[in-house]
C-alpha cells in the first residue's frame, strides 16, 4: 500500500517548511503523549491512584486497539511518508533512533497510525467517562488527540490518511469495547472475547510489536482478574503515595522485562517463534507483576504513611 494523495505530501512539506526548532519541540512533546509509555503512565495513574475502575475501563479499551493496531499495520504495510518521499519529507522523530531510519522492522508501517490509535483510544476513553459532566475537559481530550495527529505529519511519520485510519480505528474500538464493558458484567467473558479476536494475527504478523502488545493485553486481564480476587487495593488521593505509587509501578515493569530479556541476550530482539514467545512472555510478566503483585504491598506503605502522619500529627 503505498498510494498516497498529493495534498498529503504537499502539507507534510508545508509544515516542516514552515517549522522552526522552537516549534518542532512542540510537535515532538505532542507525539509523546501518543507514545507507549506515556499511555501506561496515564493507565497506571488512573489505576494505581486516582480511580481503580476508570483505569481498568481505560485500560480495557487500550488493549484492544494496542493488538488491533499492528494486526493492520502488518496488512497494508504501507511506507512511511519519509521513506516514499526522500529528499523531500525528513524524518524528524524515528520509532527506533537507534536503527536506520529506513529499516521497516525497526521503524514500523504508516497505516495506520499507532500513535493517533493509542491517544484516542486513552483520551477518547476518558472524554467518553467525563461528558456530560465535565464537558469543558472533553474537549480538551480531544483536542489532545488532534494534535497527537497532527504532530505525526508534522514529523514526517504519518499521511493525513494515516491518521484518520488511526483515529477511526480507536474510535470503534473503543466504542465496541465500551458497550461490551457495560453489558459484560463477567470480566473472564469480555476479556476472553477480545483475546479471541486478537488470535488470528498469530497466523501472519511478522511484526514484533503484536506480540508485545499481545503480551500486555493478556497481562494486564489476568492481573485485572487476581486483583479483582485477592488484593482489593484502595486508591490515593494522597499526592505523595500517587508518585510513589506510579514510580514504583513503572519501573517495575520496566526492571521485569529488562532482567527477563538478559539471559536471551540478542535471541530476543530477533525475528521467529522462539523470539516472539520470549517477547510475550517478557511482557505478560512485567505487566502482570506492576498491574497484579504489586498493589499488595499498598496496604503496607498506608500503615507506613498513616504512623508517619500521626507521629508528625
Amino acid at each position: 500500500m503505498d498510494w498516497f494523495f498529493n495534498f498529503e505530501v504537499e502539507l507534510i512539506k508545508w509544515l516542516q517548511q514552515n517549522m522552526n526548532p522552537f516549534w518542532e519541540i512542540i510537535a515532538k512533546l505532542f507525539t509523546a503523549m501518543g507514545e507507549q509509555i506515556m499511555i501506561v503512565a496515564v493507565v497506571g495513574f488512573l489505576y494505581w491512584c486516582y480511580d481503580k475502575d476508570l483505569g481498568v475501563f481505560v485500560g480495557t479499551n487500550l488493549m484492544a486497539t494496542l493488538v488491533y493496531n499492528p494486526m493492520i499495520k502488518v496488512i497494508f504495510k504501507r511506507p512511511r511518508p519519509y521513506v516514499k518521499h526522500r529528499g523531500e519529507i525528513k524524518c524528524l522523530k524515528p520509532i527506533d533512533s537507534k536503527a536506520d531510519i529506513y529499516n521497516a522492522a525497526a521503524q514500523g508501517y504508516s497505516f495506520p497510525s499507532g500513535h493517533t490509535t493509542n491517544a484516542t483510544a486513552v483520551y477518547g476513553s476518558l472524554a467518553v467517562k467525563t461528558f456530560g459532566k465535565k464537558r469543558w475537559l472533553s474537549v480538551v481530550l480531544i483536542v489532545i488527540i488532534l494534535l497527537v495527529a497532527l504532530s505525526r505529519t508534522a514529523l514526517g511519520m504519518h499521511y493525513l490518511s494515516d491518521l484518520l485510519g488511526g483515529f477511526l480505528l480507536g474510535a470503534v474500538t473503543v466504542f465496541v469495547v465500551s458497550v461490551l464493558q457495560k453489558y459484560i458484567k463477567t470480566r473472564a467473558i469480555l476479556y476472553g472475547i477480545i483475546t479471541a479476536t486478537a488470535l488470528p494475527g498469530f497466523f501472519y504478523c511478522d511484526d514484533k510489536d503484536f506480540y508485545t502488545c499481545f503480551g500486555i493485553m493478556v497481562g494486564f486481564f489476568a492481573a485485572d482478574l487476581f486483583e479483582r480476587r485477592f488484593v482489593k487495593f484502595e486508591n490515593t488521593k494522597n499526592v505523595l503515595r500517587c508518585v510513589i505509587r506510579l514510580t514504583g509501578g513503572l519501573l517495575i515493569f520496566v526492571l521485569v522485562i529488562t532482567v527477563i530479556k538478559l539471559p536471551f541476550g540478542s535471541l530476543a530482539e530477533e525475528t521467529g517463534a522462539i523470539p516472539y514467545a520470549i517477547r510475550m512472555a517478557r511482557y505478560f510478566i512485567g505487566t502482570f507483576t506492576a498491574m497484579g503483585l504489586y498493589p499488595i504491598i499498598f496496604r503496607r506503605f498506608n500503615r507506613f504513611f498513616e504512623k508517619t502522619e500521626k507521629k508528625n500529627g
